[in-house]
Parts: structure tokens; C-alpha cells; sequence
């Protein structure tokens, strides 16, 4: 469950896609969205729910979680500096995976329409933004692509050993 009164924090650290933009615009940035508090087992996001907002992890760990029928699959961890959600900032929809908090976590939010409100108030600030966004995206499409072809090359050197084993 999300708790505020135990900020520590609350203003925006040079981290993550924030870590480009001056301390003025990470100000004014901050004052977009807000900050909460979570502890271990709070969800942040659900799976398959709306989804449209931008997440940056401020502090603790978080689990990205995908339920799968009956297994549930760990997608990865999200540590401090970090950001998830970018996605739905400009194709929103529901979410993928849930996110769930593993450690005490402080998070920054803000929803889409708070960021186009940023975005049309300091065009330069969400120039750079914006690219550290792609930035980060860009980087995750690379190493999912990655992944598949191994996993692609795996399964052909399987198969290719059934056959020599029949």
C-alpha cells in the first residue's frame, strides 16, 4: 500500500532519465507528479489493468512479475535510478506485467497528461526527456532481441539433436 509519510526525499535525483536535466527542470518536473512509499509485497502496477503512467524508482527494489495461466514469470528487477511505464506514456493501454515492490520503495510518479502538460510548458526540458526515454526503451528492445535470437538458436541446436538422436 502506497505511503506518503515517509518521504525522505522529495525532489528528483540527477538518476536515471532524469540524470541529463538540470536541477531547475528536475524541480519543475517534480512538481508534475508525486512520490509514494511502498513496502515489500505493495503492487505498484497490475497486470492487465490501464496503465498510464511514468514510474522512476527513487530508492529499494521492485519486481516486474508477468502472470502466465497458472506460472507466474519474473521479468526482471527494477533498482534505484530506474524508470518503467514509458511505454504507455505514448501508446497508452493496459499493463503488461505487474510490478510489485520487494524492498521498502520510494517512487516518483506522473501520469501522461501531467507529463504533456510539462512537455508543452518546457519544450527544451522534454526535448531531453524524451531522448533519454527512447534512450532507455532502445536499450531494452536490444537486449529482448537478443534473447529471442538465443533462445531462436537454442531451440534450432535442440531440435538438431532430437533428430541426430533418432
Amino acid at each position: 500500500m502506497s505511503d506518503t509519510s515517509s518521504i525522505t526525499h522529495p525532489e528528483l535525483p540527477a538518476m536515471g532519465i532524469v540524470s541529463e536535466l538540470s536541477p531547475e527542470d528536475r524541480a519543475m518536473l517534480c512538481s508534475y507528479g508525486s512520490f509514494s512509499f511502498y513496502h515489500p509485497g505493495d503492487k505498484i502496477i497490475l497486470q492487465g489493468t490501464p496503465q498510464n503512467s511514468l514510474f522512476l524508482l527513487l530508492s529499494g527494489e521492485l519486481h516486474a512479475r508477468r502472470f502466465d495461466g497458472t506460472r507466474e514469470i519474473l521479468l526482471g528487477s527494477i533498482h534505484q535510478g530506474e524508470s518503467f511505464g514509458e511505454i504507455n506514456i505514448f501508446d497508452p493501454g493496459t499493463a503488461s506485467a505487474s510490478v510489485i515492490a520487494v524492498s521498502p520503495s520510494q517512487i516518483w510518479r506522473a501520469d501522461r497528461m501531467a507529463l504533456v502538460d510539462f512537455f508543452q510548458a518546457y519544450p527544451e526540458a522534454s526535448v531531453n526527456l524524451t531522448a533519454r526515454i527512447a534512450s532507455v526503451l532502445s536499450r531494452r528492445l536490444r537486449t529482448l532481441m537478443s534473447q529471442l535470437a538465443d533462445r531462436v538458436e537454442y531451440d534450432f541446436v535442440l531440435s538438431e539433436i532430437e533428430t541426430e538422436t533418432k
